[in-house]
């Protein structure tokens, strides 16, 4: 039973790590977007990181 349980809980990591792959894969390849989409992006990202640096 034990064992069963071990082997259960490996394939499920194993399982999440090849989803985290397969979703990171396809959210890398997507479209950034056009050129106001990548101003917003980039806006938020600067504050974001000036948020970051106040803490």
């Amino acid at each position: 039973m034990t064992t069963q349980v071990l082997y259960f809980v490996l394939a499920c990591g194993v399982l999440a790590i090849l989803y985290g792959l397969v979703t990171a894969r396809a959210v890398l390849s997507a479209s950034p977007g056009n050129a106001r989409m990548q101003e917003i992006a980039h806006a938020i990202q600067i504050g974001a990181c000036a948020y970051l640096n106040r803490q």
